[in-house]
């Protein structure tokens, strides 16, 4: 499955255990990936073979950025969001999203290519 951030970005989906705790480690393009948690509540993360800077953005219930944390590098020990979120946008491009700011998504599923 594939989510549609704000009609411009393209994230995959990490609906599974083993999806979420891969994330974007030994990833060989940069891509960004969507987390859907079960509850608001404080998720880390590390960036531990991931090689490649990205962005967390981390929202609440509502779709309301609740925080952002820019520019993580590779092998980073421990990130984690100051509030309580229920989603995870890892994004690796460039992006215009604020804390405070309405994030649309849209999911659809993935083209077979």
């Amino acid at each position: 499955m594939e989510a549609v951030i704000n009609e411009r970005h393209r994230a995959k989906v990490a609906k599974t255990i083993v999806e979420r705790a891969i994330g974007l480690m030994f990833s060989k393009e940069r891509k960004n990936l969507l987390f859907i948690f079960d509850r608001e509540d404080y998720h880390p993360i590390h960036s531990f073979f991931v090689p490649f800077s990205f962005d967390a953005i981390y929202l609440n219930k509502d779709w309301k950025v609740v925080d952002l944390i820019s520019g993580i590098k590779p092998f980073s020990l421990y990130i984690c969001n100051k509030k309580p979120a229920k989603y995870l946008i890892e994004i690796t491009e460039s992006h215009d999203i604020e804390v405070g700011q309405y994030v649309s998504c849209r999911f659809r599923m993935e083209d077979n290519k």
